[in-house]
């Protein structure tokens, strides 16, 4: 019987760290340790409009919002109004999303921008969406923000 109890309890708890794993398992290290940072919005584009030439728009922009993602997950931001900050995180499926949760004294936002690329100057981001962007999405407009000191 006590063999029995000792077993079921072993059993059990293996079962509870298995079913309670963390999100640390789609938790994206390297790419989080990349955004790391103060980054400003530098530009913008889309394939609408055209310019006169037919090629899509490229706008370059002097006072975009800035972003500053810390190593303690939280950041730092103006981009929307009402919010100044939250917490981050870096996902890896169903594509490399960061995910930005803004709060303030009433409200939670969460919001996902889609890294679609990323140097030590240079972060090509998606539009905000409200859910993760998986890897076969196809972009039409992206946002390129600019490391700053």
């Amino acid at each position: 019987m006590k063999k029995t109890i000792t077993s079921t309890l072993l059993l059990l708890v293996t079962f509870l760290f298995i079913s309670c794993s963390s999100s640390d398992d789609n938790f994206d290290s390297a790419t989080f340790q990349k955004v790391q940072g103060k980054w400003k919005l530098t530009s913008y584009f889309t394939d609408a409009p055209f310019d006169s030439d037919g090629n899509p728009l490229d706008l370059n922009i002097s006072n975009g919002y800035e972003l500053e993602l810390k190593p303690n997950k939280t950041f730092t931001s103006n981009e929307i109004a009402g919010f100044t900050g939250g917490t981050y995180t870096v996902l890896k499926t169903p594509g490399t999303n960061l995910r930005l949760v803004y709060k303030n004294e009433t409200q939670k936002l969460i919001r996902y921008k889609y890294i679609l690329y990323i140097d030590e100057n240079q972060l090509d981001v998606s539009y905000s969406e409200i859910t993760p962007i998986n890897d076969e999405a196809i972009f039409y407009e992206f946002l390129t923000l600019t490391r700053v000191p």
